[in-house]
């Protein structure tokens, strides 16, 4: 199939510091928070578009980042949202990302099958807190380490409603109905050796 459409992105990013990069941008993150709207706009088109008459489809997302310093606690977090309606294929559908590997995806799912949700209305949060030793700093004999406490709280909830108008059957594997949010809670700790976070 062929896709045409048209996609307008606004990143409000109050008085944030970057850095230049060859073409790139890299961001230093503040307490000001990173708002991202964006709508994508556009039509698919089949082989056979002369017996199939494709209606446009609508993606709404937003975005907002950033992070809170309390002293040496810091906690990161990323909430985000969508919603896409009319005639659209599958792979536009939301589809949280996941990996089964052993090392720590920022911004992913640790445990999740990167097969498993499809939704049109949806909403991801992501916490990570540093406790800068808060607790493990009031432990005898722990406190010489130096270690820092890490917790993570992942959180995916969506919904396939009658709005999208599918052009592609969905994957039997794919899950589209979620009676309650999937949800990921790490904790660790990070500091080991001045290097290592686990």
């Amino acid at each position: 199939y062929n896709n045409y459409g048209a996609l307008v992105n606004f990143r409000y990013a109050f008085n944030q510091h970057f850095d230049k990069y060859y073409f790139d941008r890299i961001y230093f993150m503040t307490q000001i928070p990173v708002v991202n709207l964006s709508i994508d706009l556009g039509q698919v088109k089949l082989p056979d578009n002369g017996t199939i008459d494709l209606g446009l489809y609508t993606h709404f997302h937003g975005s907002i980042q950033g992070l809170y310093n309390f002293g040496q606690i810091t906690l990161r977090y990323l909430l985000n949202g969508g919603y896409l309606s009319g005639n659209a294929p599958y792979d536009l559908l939301d589809m949280p990302s996941g990996t089964m590997s052993l090392g720590y995806s920022k911004y992913g799912y640790n445990l999740l099958h990167h097969a498993t949700f499809a939704n049109n209305l949806y909403t991801n949060i992501h916490l990570e807190f540093s406790g800068g030793g808060m607790l493990l700093n009031h432990i005898p004999w722990i406190r010489t380490l130096k270690l820092r406490e890490m917790l993570s709280i992942k959180c995916h909830y969506g919904n396939l409603n009658n709005s999208y108008k599918k052009v592609f059957d969905l994957p039997g594997y794919y899950e589209s109905k979620m009676t309650y949010p999937y949800t990921e809670i790490g904790l660790g700790f990070s500091n080991i050796l001045k290097v290592i976070r686990v």
